[in-house]
């Protein structure tokens, strides 16, 4: 039997003294706030709970790149539109990973962009996928392939999430900028193509796709109980 200080400690949701980053009724996102060396706000790592459980640290939610959220000790920061990647519902919480994808080339261009789903009342991960179908390198039809270090490349997903919602019972959407079709007509000379989206949903039915293109508005996502509402520019969908 858990100790009265054990329970206390377990059951507060957040804990004393977090910063919050974003919370509903029963659950929290935090992280404990500090001054760093040059009086910049540092943070010791990023929490999630639910009320009456343990806390679960949210590693991935941390990139290393050009962000411009909130940064942590260690040199780990949220994404500047985190207040869009992370979701809460109950204790259902979904978020954006976006990380650099292992590879043997000292010098690659290499990103694994995905989505989690946490239920925190139990820890247990609900699902855990790329943004999209892609895996491997990008490109071109055409064009010659350099195995070289400094030109290897290697994604996994479509690209970086934009927005992403979450529902109580663990279903999860979110839209996502298409960065490897992106790339793949920047590096066949047109330079100019406009940025393309696509909007996917898992559920109880497995992943599928919804729609896809430049008029979807990558910010234009929400969640009305179990219906879905987003935005192709020129009309409102309800899904």
């Amino acid at each position: 039997m858990p100790t009265t200080a054990a329970a206390s400690t377990t059951s507060r949701c957040p804990a004393r003294g977090a910063h919050i980053l974003t919370r509903d009724a029963r659950s929290a996102v935090y992280w404990f706030p500090r001054r760093g060396r040059e009086g910049y706000e540092e943070a010791s790592a990023v929490y999630a709970c639910t009320r009456g459980h343990r806390a679960v640290p949210l590693r991935e939610v941390l990139g290393y790149g050009d962000n411009a959220g909130p940064c942590t000790e260690n040199g780990g920061c949220l994404r500047g539109n985190w207040r869009q990647t992370i979701a809460l519902t109950g204790a259902m919480l979904a978020y954006e990973t976006d990380s650099g994808e292992p590879t043997k080339y000292s010098i690659c261009d290499c990103e694994r962009w995905g989505i989690t789903v946490v239920d925190l009342s139990t820890g247990r991960v609900v699902h855990r996928a790329p943004t999209g179908p892609h895996h491997g390198d990008v490109e071109p039809h055409g064009f010659p392939s350099d195995a070289t270090p400094d030109h290897g490349d290697l994604y996994v997903g479509v690209g970086p999430a934009e927005q992403v919602v979450v529902e109580q019972n663990g279903s999860v959407a979110w839209i996502a900028w298409n960065f490897v079709s992106w790339l793949e007509a920047f590096r066949a000379g047109r330079e100019h193509e406009p940025h393309s989206y696509e909007l996917r949903v898992i559920d109880q039915a497995g992943e599928q796709l919804i729609t896809s293109g430049p008029t979807l508005d990558p910010h234009a996502l929400a969640l009305h109980g179990s219906r879905l509402e987003y935005d192709m520019r020129s009309s409102t969908v309800l899904q």
